[in-house]
């Protein structure tokens, strides 16, 4: 979403009165006329947008949770000694109302609300045929994407859709909080403008008709897999290549458990999410795009992003470039992954040639005053030394770090350019968009749901052809045919680590196929190979890790609440 900036104030000490006066006044509504005029009503939309923006994007608490708990991150200590290691209540972003996604996510409902309650009392006679339906719309979405996380993270919340509700509210059940989501869900898809068709008026980032698809199959598909038993799903725990280049691969194969409250027919979902899926693709509003044309920055996601964070040049860039990029390539190299996601894709697959840095700096020079270099997987350092160049002699070719590419500021696809901080390639500070749902997620949950009902069919092995095709340095690939159904099944969940990694996906995965103790017990730990050898990254997780700890701010201020989550 391009940020739309909303004025809030003004130093009059700035103007003149006559200046002052020359200012358009409709620019500047009094808040008691937000909500009686149509350029009110977009300034409340503008101003739900803007929640988004709030400390929990930008001061990464949203990276924190997301990206650092699952059972490939690994990390520099102080971003994965807190909740990388399970300890959701250690931190600075547990009870801070700036900072903790419960209150973000509420905060974010009320404005989606307000929007509700004041949008049909206002007259859009005289606006574009078809705004006023857009505006409800949006707030509808916004509002299920918001009960969606909240529900996956917490469980059971209070469910609260007007302005005016009492801030004593029980816990409202998981089956009905998805019923409310579904509920909103539909009713926006009926009302939202497709991508082709909204009014320039509107500017790009605003939710429209396939974000409201794309949400509903994400959330049939997540209450499928939630409520589905008895079935098994394998799970590479390690996977190492030996010098005559030999994978070798340690899996565990788990009977998968329920879900706590996800009490819903799973095949009436998944058929559900096949369906609502089928309807985003057909209506050939998004296409998917090559991994180097989805990832350079210049291209806002082109046409795969379905609805991202948009930010203007130089908000959020670092945040993002900082965590997952390593030095050398703009990046600080915060937060990497475990060679074994490295070995999870296929030598072909550009989602592993350009979506993993292969060269960069060890963070400290040499005596001669030229920067120390690794090379990226250690037993292929000759490969990528030649690839980048052999002007340069560099010895350093020991590290296990697995960085992302996905958020570095230049072109990662041209293996030819010395990436370094002096790279020509580099953009400034471009606009890094934040995918909150993408085109090629459609796909995958088409997969996954005609596996569930009906096995390893046609028409789910060509809805995964189709995301080789365009992650895929041929033209001509195909997956293997000869799967059975738990095989596909876990075919599927690797293919969303490879697609969706550092995106925040892992976690919710691991979540609602319930396997996430399982996972993340049969790892253990994880060890970042690098300057500080005997650092250890615990993976053992608890039940209580299942879901996060409400804010005691919220259990104490509303007497209807109940206990916190167990364990917490």
């Amino acid at each position: 979403m391009k940020k739309i900036l909303i004025t809030l104030c003004i130093s009059l000490g700035l103007y003149s009165c006559s200046s002052f006066l020359e200012e358009k006044p409709y620019d500047f509504l009094a808040p008691e006329n937000l909500q009686t005029s149509p350029t009110g009503i977009k300034q409340m939309v503008t101003g739900m947008y803007s929640v988004f923006f709030n400390p929990t994007f930008g001061n990464q608490s949203w990276i924190y949770l997301t990206a650092t708990d699952d059972d490939l991150t690994n990390g520099v200590d102080w971003m994965m000694g807190v909740y990388g290691v399970g300890n959701f209540k250690g931190g600075w972003i547990y009870n801070n109302p700036g900072a903790d996604p419960y209150y973000f996510f509420y905060r974010l409902i009320r404005a989606t609300n307000e929007v509700l309650e004041a949008v049909p009392n206002v007259d859009f006679s005289n606006q574009t045929p078809g705004i006023k339906e857009q505006y409800i719309g949006e707030a509808l979405t916004i509002r299920a994407w918001a009960y969606f996380h909240l529900v996956q993270m917490f469980g059971p919340v209070p469910l609260h859709l007007h302005t005016d509700d009492p801030s004593n509210m029980v816990r409202t059940p998981v089956t009905d909080v998805y019923t409310q989501i579904i509920s909103d869900l539909h009713a926006a898809e009926g009302k939202l403008f497709l991508n082709s068709k909204l009014p320039s008026s509107l500017g790009r980032g605003h939710i429209t008709k396939g974000a409201a698809q794309l949400l509903l199959a994400k959330v049939y598909n997540t209450m499928g897999s939630g409520s589905l038993t008895n079935a098994q799903v394998t799970v590479p725990i390690t996977i190492t290549r030996l010098r005559n280049g030999t994978i070798l691969r340690k899996d565990t194969t788990i009977t998968k458990n329920k879900v706590d409250g996800y009490d819903f027919s799973p095949l009436v979902a998944y058929d559900s999410a096949k369906v609502v899926a089928g309807r985003l693709i057909a209506s050939k509003e998004y296409q998917m795009t090559s991994y180097a044309n989805t990832w350079n920055p210049v291209n806002f996601g082109s046409t795969e992003f379905v609805f991202a964070l948009e930010t203007v040049a130089s908000e959020f860039s670092t945040s993002y470039n900082q965590t997952f990029s390593p030095v050398g390539l703009n990046g600080s190299g915060w937060l990497h992954y475990s060679k074994d996601l490295y070995y999870l894709h296929d030598s072909l697959d550009e989602r592993r040639l350009y979506g993993i840095a292969h060269r960069f700096q060890a963070g400290s020079k040499r005596n001669n005053g030229n920067w120390r270099m690794y090379y990226f997987p250690s037993e292929d350092s000759l490969y990528y030394r030649n690839t980048y160049g052999t002007d340069e002699t560099y010895t350093d070719t020991t590290s296990n770090r697995c960085f992302l590419m996905k958020w570095y500021l230049g072109e990662a696809s041209n293996p030819s350019v010395q990436l370094g901080s002096s790279d020509p390639t580099v953009i400034g500070s471009p606009q890094q968009n934040y995918p909150l749902l993408r085109y090629t997620e459609a796909f995958l949950i088409v997969a996954e749901a005609e596996n569930e009902i009906n096995g390893p069919t046609q028409l789910a092995y060509d809805a995964l052809d189709m995301i080789r095709s365009w992650r895929y340095n041929t033209t001509n690939y195909q997956i293997s045919r000869t799967m059975n159904q738990q095989q596909l099944r876990s075919y599927i969940l690797n293919e969303r680590t490879r697609e969706f990694i550092g995106e925040g996906y892992r976690r919710f995965d691991l979540i609602r196929w319930g396997i996430y103790l399982d996972v993340m017990n049969k790892v253990k730990s994880r060890q970042p190979n690098f300057d500080n050898q005997n650092q250890i990254i615990s993976k053992e997780r608890e039940p209580k890790h299942l879901l996060y700890p409400v804010p005691t701010i919220e259990i104490d201020g509303n007497s209807l609440f109940g206990p916190n989550n167990y364990g917490w």
